[in-house]
C-alpha cells in the first residue's frame, strides 16, 4: 500500500491511502492511519486489498473488520445513516453504514490510532472518500475525548469563525458568503477545538448541494469565479468546489461561534448574542454526533460545550432568504455579513 504524505484532517495528522484536500503536515508522525484501498486517483479498485501497513498488520486483525463481528460490542450510536458499536472493554469501535454497505473499524488501542475500510460490493467504494473526510474521522476524534463540532471555520482577519449547526441550518451558505468576501475556509465540517489551541486545518472543499437548489448552483457559480478555484462532482449529488487559497497549517484560534439560520423577516445579516445556559443548550446540537448512548461521551460533550460557551461569544447568525437567480444580491449580502463579523 502506498501511504500519502501527512495531512491534517479535523486536528489529526492522518497519513491515508488515498488523496485528500487538505494541508500538508509538515512534522511529526501521524496520529492516524488511514487504510481505504481507494487507489491514489481516488477511483475504486475491483475489492479492498485484504492487508494493511505491515506496522499495523496485527491491530488490523483484532479488529474483526472483515468477518463483521458483532458479539462482544455494543451500540453506542445509531440513526437513519450509521451505527457504531464499541467493543467492550477494549478502545475499538465499528462505524457501518448499511444503505452503502460500509463499514470503518477504528482502533485507538495504539500510537497511531488505525481506521479501516471494509465494503460489502465494490460499487460502494467510491463514498469512502466521502464518509472518512465527515463522521468516520469525527468518531475517531471523538475517541481521543477531542471535542469535534458540526461546525465549518474561517479565518477572518486573523480570527477564528466558527460556523455550526445541523445540517440544512444554513452554515455552507454562511461560510460560502464569508469565503466569496475573501475570507479562507480553515475547515469544512468538522472543527476540532481545544482549549487554548488553534483550530487546525481541515477538510478545504466546500461541499454545496446543488440538485434542484438554485442557491446552490449561484453559490457554485460564484466561487469557481475566485482565483485558482476547481469543482468536482461526488457521489452523495453534491459538488466540492476546492478553494484556491489555503489556511496557515498551524491554524487559526477560535473568536467566536455563529449559529446561522434564516429568517424570512431579515434584509440583512444580523447578529445575537445568547449567553450562559441558552448558550450551551444552542451548542449541544453542534456536536458533530449527537446523539451517543454512552453516559461518559454525553458528559464530554456538554462539558466541551460549557467550555466554548465560557471562551468565546456565541450568536445566532440570521440570514436573510437569497434566491438562486440574484448573484448581485448574494455579493451585497457576502459584503454586509463579512463587515458583520469583523465590526462586532
Amino acid at each position: 500500500m502506498h501511504l500519502k504524505q501527512l495531512n491534517w484532517l479535523h486536528g489529526l495528522r492522518v497519513q491515508a491511502d488515498l488523496n485528500l484536500p487538505c494541508v500538508p503536515a509538515e512534522s511529526g508522525g501521524p496520529d492516524l492511519v488511514l487504510s481505504t484501498g481507494v487507489d491514489s486517483s481516488g477511483l475504486a479498485k475491483s475489492k479492498l486489498r485484504s492487508r494493511a501497513p505491515s506496522s499495523v498488520s496485527d491491530r488490523v486483525a483484532l479488529t474483526g473488520v472483515d468477518n463483521g463481528e458483532v458479539d462482544g460490542h455494543e451500540v453506542v450510536f445509531l440513526d437513519q445513516a450509521m451505527s457504531i458499536r464499541r467493543a467492550v472493554g477494549a478502545p475499538r469501535v465499528t462505524v457501518r453504514y448499511p444503505a452503502v454497505g460500509l463499514r470503518f473499524s477504528i482502533d485507538s488501542s495504539g500510537t497511531p490510532a488505525l481506521v479501516v475500510a471494509s465494503a460489502d460490493h465494490g460499487e460502494w467504494l467510491p463514498w469512502i472518500t466521502v464518509l472518512v473526510q465527515g463522521a468516520v474521522v469525527a468518531v475517531a476524534v471523538a475517541m481521543s475525548g477531542r471535542a469535534a463540532f458540526h461546525a465549518n471555520t474561517v479565518d477572518v482577519a486573523g480570527q477564528g469563525i466558527l460556523v455550526g449547526g445541523a445540517s440544512g441550518a444554513g452554515k455552507t451558505v454562511a461560510t460560502a458568503l464569508l469565503v466569496l468576501a475573501g475570507h479562507t475556509l480553515v475547515a469544512d465540517d468538522v472543527s476540532v477545538v481545544d482549549p487554548d489551541l488553534p483550530v487546525r486545518p481541515g477538510l478545504l472543499e466546500l461541499r454545496v448541494r446543488t440538485w434542484e437548489n438554485p442557491l446552490g448552483q449561484l453559490l457554485v457559480d460564484e466561487l469557481v469565479g475566485l482565483p485558482g478555484t476547481s469543482q468536482q462532482e461526488t457521489v452523495d449529488f453534491r459538488v466540492a468546489v476546492r478553494l484556491g487559497t489555503d489556511p496557515h497549517p498551524d491554524g487559526v484560534l477560535p473568536a467566536r461561534m455563529v449559529l446561522p439560520t434564516f429568517d424570512d423577516e431579515t434584509k440583512h445579516p444580523r447578529l445575537e448574542t445568547i449567553r450562559g445556559a441558552e448558550a450551551v443548550k444552542a451548542l449541544l446540537p453542534t456536536m458533530r454526533l449527537v446523539g451517543w448512548k454512552d453516559p461518559h461521551r454525553q458528559r464530554a460533550d456538554f462539558g466541551h460545550c460549557a467550555d466554548l460557551a465560557l471562551r468565546v461569544p456565541i450568536q445566532r447568525l440570521f440570514l436573510p432568504r437569497l434566491g438562486g437567480d440574484e448573484p448581485a444580491l448574494l455579493r451585497d449580502t457576502a459584503a454586509e455579513l463579512s463587515d458583520l463579523i469583523r465590526n462586532c
